[in-house]
């Protein structure tokens, strides 16, 4: 592979953004109007923001519209431009010439349906003409993505003694400034040198996708084992974050890599053709949150995919289910690792594939917490709450009014502040999860007021910390007991042996099966809930212990600090079966 090459065809891909960027309406309606005939009856397929984004830059005038497809239930009473919203068992009493896919995460799924259930259809997918990584109105996400990215090749192939063209260079400050980005291009910046080459080949060849520092966790104790394996060369590639919910594009896993001196390959040098790894693990089955060519998609047509979930998921309702279990990853994976057998029956339950590919394994994430004794915490931190009996809290992402309302933070945020103000003997730890910083950001103006007045409580209260530290377990080491609605942390934070008060919405759609794990919590559905078992933790009180830690292996198989190795022992036993002569 020639390096040079593939950043100029970074730039390259840049322009066609760019032009994609300042066009959009004009392209769109080429891609659909083109595939479709003057009376082509035609049903669109999926609700929400994309079909929103999508009828405004689409010429509907022109287009022969029958009705409206969506799959979640409650949606079939709905009408939109004066079309009924129905359910796809329904579709061919509208008798359509031609559907329009209206979703970006769900395409693939839709498209099968479809396939499947309609085939006299035309499917029209305007990705099939442009996918750049993410709904087509997120495409100046993929502009910034670029703009950052392109310095940062720059500088890894200086470093690594390549010599680049004055003209390119020219060509990248000019995408800067095009970007109102600062980047000095210069070869002096700290760039840990990945290893490109294969050491030896005759090494059996495992790649780990990372996406983000907090989910190092989930593969940790795997990839280690796989490195202490003589079999085995195991590689982390440093793939970013595309987060649609706060419209940014996030690299925090490459600093976090560099900062721990751990040797990764960037992914704008990675090509899955050219390294041909044996295996790959995911940790996140969601395709729109990564740039093109990490698409499960595209990798489980091209080898073993293993996946191993970033989190241990919790969250009910149908989309939901969806979500955790029926992607096209976990229907499509060679492996799939699970925490518990509760947890692998969900996915007989809810993935259409069952659960043929799914072994229980334990989660390797709590292989970090059952060696938390040996967790180096940060002492600045340690000292700040010192002699206080210490709550962590952990809010969910979801801060406007969704559908989807897991979410206590607006409900709770001003009445746990009151609680602990008033306190001298109680410390609050927040730990919010990464995409709520996000969603503070694009909050609707209807909710900006209240976030606003919640941070200055924040900095005038000495007893708050604020954790957004890339590792959360020294949020974890430091609390003695937690508070959350529905996260993955309500069966991570279990074997800590902690006290638990699950913060609950009801409204929402609630838990997932796992969630029966909160009847042995302590459950708050209002402030007066909250506050009564904060003062009896911190008087010492904690009469559900022993109910809680009994059903640790139930919903959590073993936490021995071996998950890793059984994840490593299970997918070589099975690789070295399938490829024995």
């Amino acid at each position: 592979m020639n390096y040079v090459n593939k950043l100029e065809q970074f730039i390259d891909r840049y322009e066609i953004i760019k032009k994609l960027f300042y066009s959009t309406e004009e392209i769109i309606n080429e891609i659909i109007f083109n595939r479709l005939s003057s009376n082509d009856k035609v049903a669109v397929w999926a609700l929400g923001e994309h079909t929103t984004k999508l009828l405004e830059v689409l010429n509907t005038d022109k287009l022969n519209i029958v009705c409206f497809v969506d799959r979640a239930k409650g949606k079939d009473n709905l009408t939109l431009m004066g079309k009924k919203v129905i359910e796809p068992s329904v579709l061919q009493e509208y008798t359509p010439d031609a559907i329009i896919i209206s979703s970006y995460s769900f395409r693939k799924e839709i498209r099968e349906y479809i396939s499947n259930s309609y085939p006299n259809c035309k499917i029209i997918d305007i990705y099939d003409e442009f996918d750049f990584g993410a709904p087509f109105y997120d495409n100046l996400i993929f502009m910034k993505m670029y703009a950052v990215t392109i310095p940062s090749m720059y500088n890894d192939l200086v470093n690594m003694g390549y010599s680049i063209k004055d003209d390119i260079k020219q060509m990248i400050l000019k995408i800067l400034e095009e970007n109102d980005l600062v980047y000095e291009i210069n070869a002096e910046g700290s760039c840990f040198k990945p290893g490109l080459a294969r050491e030896d080949s005759s090494k059996i060849r495992v790649d780990f996708f990372l996406q983000s520092p907090q989910g190092w966790t989930s593969l940790e104790s795997v990839w280690k084992a796989f490195r202490e394996d003589d079999r085995f060369e195991a590689r982390i590639i440093q793939v970013p974050y595309i987060n649609n919910r706060g419209k940014e594009f996030n690299d925090d896993i490459r600093n976090f890599l560099i900062s721990r001196k751990l040797p990764f390959i960037p992914w704008y040098f990675y090509d899955i053709d050219a390294q041909n790894p044996a295996i790959v693990f995911f940790q996140n089955p969601y395709d729109g949150n990564r740039p093109p060519g990490f698409h499960a998609d595209e990798v489980c047509r091209k080898t073993r995919v293993v996946y191993v979930p970033y989190g241990l998921e919790i969250g009910g309702g149908n989309t939901n289910y969806d979500r955790q279990f029926n992607l096209f990853l976990q229907n499509n994976a060679w492996l799939i690792c699970s925490r518990s057998s509760r947890n692998k029956n969900m996915y007989k339950k809810y993935c259409r594939r069952g659960d043929e590919n799914v072994i229980v394994t334990g989660h390797p994430k709590l292989d970090a917490i059952y060696n938390l004794d040996k967790f180096a915490v940060d002492e600045q931190m340690a000292g700040i709450v010192a002699g206080k009996k210490v709550f962590l809290w952990n809010p969910h992402f979801r801060i406007d009014d969704f559908e989807e309302k897991w979410s206590t933070f607006n409900k709770f945020k001003d009445a746990i502040l009151d609680i602990f103000e008033k306190r001298e003997d109680a410390f609050l730890i927040i730990r919010p999860h990464p995409i709520l910083l996000e969603n503070m950001k694009t909050a609707s103006e209807e909710v900006i007021p209240g976030i606003t007045r919640f941070k200055n409580r924040i900095s005038n209260m000495s007893n708050v910390y604020f954790d957004t530290a890339f590792d959360y377990r020294h949020s974890f080491v430091l609390s003695d007991a937690l508070l959350s609605d529905a996260s993955s942390f309500l069966l991570e934070y279990l074997p800590t042996q902690n006290p638990i008060i699950y913060l609950r919405n009801n409204e929402g759609p609630g838990l997932n099966d796992d969630g029966d794990i909160v009847n042995y919590y302590y459950v708050a559905d209002t402030k007066d809930d909250i506050e009564k078992h904060v003062d009896m933790l911190i008087r010492g009180q904690d009469p559900m212990k022993d109910t809680r830690l009994a059903k640790i292996e139930e919903y959590l198989y073993v936490v021995d600090g071996q998950a890793g190795k059984r994840i490593k022992e299970a997918v070589a036993n099975k690789y070295l079966m399938e490829t024995a002569d």
